[in-house]
């Protein structure tokens, strides 16, 4: 949700400039692998680190961070046991703008994905990252489908042959 979060501050016709981050096409076109999954990877380790101290916490500023606790807090007190029908989207929306500055701060710059992840993500920064209130002025292109590595080498295998 925090892809595509809104502001009232952003230009008409643009209220999603200051969503999280941005989520383009890599070079060749295609769509990242994990995408999604990467900034997850990122909430939640940054979650785990908490709003203690400066020096272990994600957030550039420990306010925010609290803030984003007590929200996440409440709605895990309100939907323990409920089913996705019966939550209140607007309710994990408006948690989802408490995660803007910590997508757009100074650690999510900075991030690396750790190399036990494995390819395609592992040791990779975190892709799309803007900083503070830096205007994102265009829309999420539509990607291709990532290709599988494993597929796109030289090879005289296709993903739809049989070996035997």
């Amino acid at each position: 949700l925090v892809r595509k979060v809104k502001d009232d501050n952003c230009p008409p016709g643009n209220n999603k400039c200051l969503r999280g981050y941005y989520r383009g096409c890599q070079d060749d076109g295609s769509m990242t692998p994990f995408y999604e999954f990467r900034w997850a990877y990122f909430m939640n380790d940054a979650f785990q680190k908490g709003c203690l101290s400066k020096e272990t916490s994600y957030w550039d500023n420990l306010s925010e961070c609290k803030k984003f606790e007590i929200a996440y807090k409440a709605l895990m007190d309100k939907n323990v046991g409920s089913t996705i029908q019966d939550q209140h989207l607007k309710d994990w929306k408006k948690a989802a703008t408490l995660l803007v500055p910590l997508c757009r701060g100074k650690k999510a710059q900075q991030y690396v994905l750790p190399e036990a992840l494995g390819s395609p993500m592992g040791g990779q920064k975190l892709p799309g990252c803007r900083k503070g209130k830096e205007h994102i002025t265009e829309e999420d292109p539509k990607c291709a489908a990532p290709k599988c590595p494993a597929w796109s080498t030289s090879t005289s295998v296709s993903p739809t042959s049989s070996s035997y």
